[in-house]
């Protein structure tokens, strides 16, 4: 019987104190050899049936501890423990739950109440209940933004290990899944770059310029590239821009996207691409629909 992904976590990350990295793969084999999984066992799938349980709960403690700061992913599908997950490791822990890593990380805590709530599962049958009074329907909600917003990590790493110029044709591409018109990539040299327009009309009259950076997270916008972006947006006569980037703007950068009113300027950065990618169904596909149903009165009443 596969264990809940709680029970992964502390041998997950006792896999990793090597110091090596290692593949999703190897992870799985070992958890699997780990709690003695025989071949029915590692073969279970989850209820979906897209993936096997025990697949499915490495994933889940990966990105658990990921967010908790306790393991590191240089590249998707490879990962590594982290100094803190060391430090954590030196504590001689029993056990991790998902209530001790929210007494750990702040950014953990963030991540769990932002989307869905996370509780630790009852340990026995003789467990007195929780506090927790979410109905059915707010819990299928919290799951549900949890799964979209560990989507939406794992879409921006995969758009990051894409070239620029796939990174050019995908956010074109996104701009028309919007209905914002028919667009196209291209390239003018020494204007700041534009990247990309949006015609939003037959005739081509009415124009969105479009700049496209595929920086890493940690590397922001600064407020000269978005003046830059203005300068080349008002020399082609455009009165909108979009400036999408798959990592963040500063502050200054923020304000002045704000404050520009011709042209008009939005900025899009890395947390709201991916959404946006969600929700318009690009680079996505859907693995299972669930629907909730209730009684029809109108059937009853007639």
């Amino acid at each position: 019987m596969v264990p809940d992904f709680e029970s992964f976590m502390l041998p997950f990350l006792q896999y990793l104190a090597d110091g090596n990295n290692h593949s999703l793969k190897e992870c799985v084999d070992q958890m699997g050899k780990h709690f003695h999984l025989n071949e029915d066992d590692m073969a279970e799938l989850v209820p979906s049936g897209v993936e096997t349980k025990v697949k499915n709960r490495t994933n889940w403690a990966m990105t658990y501890l990921k967010k908790a700061g306790l393991t590191g992913s240089e590249k998707r599908g490879v990962y590594h423990i982290t100094k803190a997950g060391k430090d954590f490791l030196n504590t001689k822990p029993d056990k991790i739950t998902t209530k001790l890593l929210s007494s750990l990380s702040n950014n953990f805590r963030h991540f769990s109440v932002g989307s869905g709530k996370a509780t630790e599962k009852p340990k026995d049958n003789h467990q007195e209940p929780t506090d927790d009074i979410s109905t059915p329907e707010d819990k299928i909600e919290s799951s549900f933004q949890l799964l979209n917003t560990n989507l939406a990590e794992d879409l921006l790493d995969k758009v990051l290990e894409q070239t620029p110029k796939f990174f050019e044709r995908l956010v074109v591409e996104l701009m028309e899944k919007m209905g914002y018109g028919v667009g196209k990539v291209t390239r003018y040299t020494k204007d700041g770059g534009i990247d990309g327009i949006i015609n939003e009309d037959k005739l081509g009259l009415d124009r969105i310029y479009i700049q496209a950076k595929r920086y890493q997270k940690e590397s922001k916008i600064s407020n000269d590239t978005i003046n830059s972006f203005l300068g080349a947006v008002s020399r082609h006569g455009g009165k909108k821009g979009v400036f999408i980037t798959t990592s963040d703007f500063t502050d200054d950068a923020k304000t002045v996207g704000t404050e520009s009113k011709n042209p008009a300027i939005a900025l899009i950065n890395g947390i709201k691409l991916a959404e946006l990618m969600i929700q318009y169904n690009l680079g996505v596909s859907t693995t299972k629909t669930y629907e909730l149903k209730k009684v029809d009165s109108d059937y009853f009443d007639m």
